[in-house]
């Protein structure tokens, strides 16, 4: 595959990575595009991000279970027990990214599911923002591994 080569030759660290790997980063770029093109109607930011998620809370569907490794993950990335790790810094988390929203879910301090989904998905978002087209790093803070 053409885009693969291009990637193995111009993102540092890409070549490293597994088939498995290759293919969750090529998944989860999919997975959120339609993501934000069908719940978040094109317009991905925090306030859209809780709107969906406590839209999924008011009708009773919303589960945390499918996220439970992804939030022990970042938990575990951006604090270390007492205080924010530098790389919680470099989230870059901007004016409209609700961060004290995104502090509670990392710090444990999240009211109920809904606080800490949209944590996890803003987290998410800000990733996604920061990582670029195709999962390329854009700044050394964010590694592949």
């Amino acid at each position: 595959m053409q885009v693969q080569r291009w990637l193995r030759h111009t993102v540092p660290g890409f070549d490293q990575l597994s088939d498995a790997e290759r293919s969750a980063i090529r998944d989860f770029s999919l997975l959120w595009s339609l993501f934000e093109g069908t719940v978040l109607a094109t317009s991905a930011n925090a306030n859209s991000i809780v709107g969906a998620v406590n839209a999924l809370r008011d009708q009773g569907r919303l589960t945390l279970a499918p996220f439970r490794r992804a939030i022990e993950h970042f938990r575990q990335r951006y604090y270390d027990g007492q205080n924010f790790t530098p790389a919680f810094e470099h989230l870059n988390l901007r004016g409209g990214d609700n961060r004290p929203l995104v502090e509670a879910f990392v710090s444990g301090g999240a009211i109920d599911e809904a606080e800490t989904l949209a944590g996890l998905l803003i987290i998410t978002y800000r990733l996604r923002k920061a990582r670029g087209p195709a999962g390329c790093d854009m700044h050394p803070a964010y590694t592949f591994r």
